[in-house]
């Protein structure tokens, strides 16, 4: 396991302001969200961090920008570490969606991490499978755990992802997962202590 992991969301976007759904879609950060990558990149102290792995979409990665540049590290992309695809739903607003999924709107049909899919709504809206995104993500944190075993790592993601990356992690409690709140370019620093995870995280 990597001895620390600075996990950062990406900056503010147009659609994170109106509550527009992103998935895969290529959306670059707003003005707000350009400060806010460079307000966490003169946060982050400056040490021997082995790799900055970010999303290779497009807000995440000009969050992670700045932090490259401070650190003078280079920026390794990796599509393992992606927002959940929602297919047919990506550039709709949340709260019309959920007319089209024919489903209540509730605290956790706004969790992209956690929204449970019929597969009468992956065929019609092309959304990628709760079970393979859950998958996905595995992928890459076994990779960072042989990868990286005892070394330090900055990630730059999505909040969904985030907390998936999270379970893989150690945080296994679904009422921690739901109740973390990761705005736009919260920080969270996981140290190991022993054979678990000791989380911080930080508000810009």
């Amino acid at each position: 396991m990597p001895k620390k992991i600075v996990i950062i969301r990406h900056g503010r976007t147009e659609f994170n302001h109106k509550d527009i759904i992103q998935g895969h879609l290529s959306v670059g950060l707003d003005s707000i969200g350009l400060q806010q990558a460079l307000t966490v990149a003169k946060k982050i102290k400056k040490e021997n961090f082995a790799a900055l792995i970010s999303s290779d979409l497009l807000r995440a990665m000009q969050t992670a920008g700045p932090i490259a540049k401070k650190l003078n590290l280079r920026i390794l992309s990796n599509i393992l570490l992606r927002e959940r695809a929602l297919g047919l739903l990506e550039g709709k607003k949340k709260i019309d969606t959920f007319n089209l999924l024919n489903i209540a709107p509730s605290r956790q049909a706004y969790q992209i991490w956690s929204f449970k899919e019929t597969v009468e709504m992956i065929n019609k809206f092309k959304i990628e499978s709760d079970n393979n995104f859950y998958n996905r993500v595995k992928t890459f944190t076994d990779y960072l755990k042989q990868k990286y075993q005892n070394k330090n790592i900055l990630l730059v993601s999505h909040g969904g992802t985030i907390r998936v990356l999270l379970y893989h992690l150690g945080f296994t409690d679904k009422k921690f997962l739901e109740d973390i709140v990761i705005k736009n370019c919260t920080m969270i620093t996981l140290t190991k202590e022993n054979k678990k995870y000791k989380l911080i995280l930080e508000h810009i």
